[in-house]
């Protein structure tokens, strides 16, 4: 039980470190003999979890789209009592703030596509945000919210808007300030979906 302790405990020091350097100087000048030593462990002990830079910076890329997706349902389960609208608008709201934190946006929209495969990197995001968003929207057709066949095209669509509001955040000069507008013009967009 103890060795697999530490195992989890470096396999984190290494995710740890290396999203630091992904998400400050990108993949390409990050250093792996930099990442082993922030993280404060042995070359060794990087090899043994991950075969090389990319597979650590996919480990890295998928920790943020879990730590986001456990945010924002936290938030769905908070307004749990609200009508599925409010909740997804509360969800999108909760998304934006994360996605277009420093570095994560960098990570997530800018390098992943690259550095993994647009291909690959695309599955990664279905298990995911996307995933969230079309179970929403699921629903909502479902419900007769929505014209009938648009789930997927609603939850693409959204994504994408979700992805370049948060860059758009993410290079703002005052964040507080682009984060309000992004905010107003994703529910915009949102409740322009919803069949009267």
């Amino acid at each position: 039980m103890r060795r697999e302790d530490n195992a989890l405990s470096t396999r984190a020091a290494l995710i740890a470190a290396g999203r630091r350097a992904f998400s400050t100087i990108g993949f390409a000048e990050a250093a792996l003999d930099q990442i082993v030593s922030d993280a404060g462990v042995t070359t060794g002990a990087l090899y043994h979890h991950f075969k090389n830079k990319k597979e650590l910076f996919r480990a890295v890329a998928e920790d943020i789209e879990q730590e986001i997706l456990d945010s924002v349902r936290e938030r769905l389960d908070a307004a749990s009592n609200l009508p599925t609208w409010d909740q997804l608008e509360a969800g999108l709201s909760a998304s934006l703030e994360l996605c277009s934190a420093p570095g994560v946006a960098r990570i997530l929209f800018g390098e992943a596509p690259n550095v993994i495969g647009a291909r690959e990197w695309r599955e990664i995001e279905l298990e995911y945000g996307f995933g969230l968003l079309s179970e929403r929207f699921a629903a909502l057709e479902s419900a007769g919210d929505i014209q009938p066949g648009t789930t997927e095209i609603a939850a693409n669509a959204m994504l994408g808007a979700l992805m370049e509001t948060a860059h758009a955040v993410a290079a703002a000069d005052q964040r507080e300030a682009a984060l309000r507008v992004a905010r107003a013009t994703l529910n915009s967009f949102l409740w322009s979906l919803k069949q009267a």
